[in-house]
C-alpha cells in the first residue's frame, strides 16, 4: 500500500501596517486535498525567527488571528 499526503498550500495570507499599541490581523485562506487532514498555524509576529504562538487550530479553509504590538518605550 503506497500513501501520498499534499501539503496543504496557504492561499492568500494578509495582514495592514499597524503603530505601535494597535492590534495587528493576520488573515489567511488555505487548501488541501487530504479531507481527512486537521491543520495549525505556528506565527512569528516579530520576525526574529522564533515561533510566537504554535500550534494554534484551524479549519475551514480560512483563519484569523490577531496580536498587539504595545509600546517597546514605557
Amino acid at each position: 500500500m503506497t500513501v501520498a499526503n499534499v501539503n496543504p498550500v496557504i492561499t492568500q495570507l494578509t495582514t495592514a501596517a499597524v503603530f505601535e499599541n494597535q492590534l495587528a490581523t493576520l488573515n489567511g485562506t488555505y487548501s488541501d486535498v487530504g479531507s481527512q487532514d486537521t491543520h495549525s498555524v505556528d506565527i512569528d509576529w516579530d520576525g526574529d525567527g522564533v515561533f510566537d504562538e504554535l500550534g494554534l487550530p484551524v479549519s475551514g479553509g480560512q483563519f484569523s488571528f490577531t496580536h498587539l504590538y504595545a509600546d517597546d518605550n514605557p
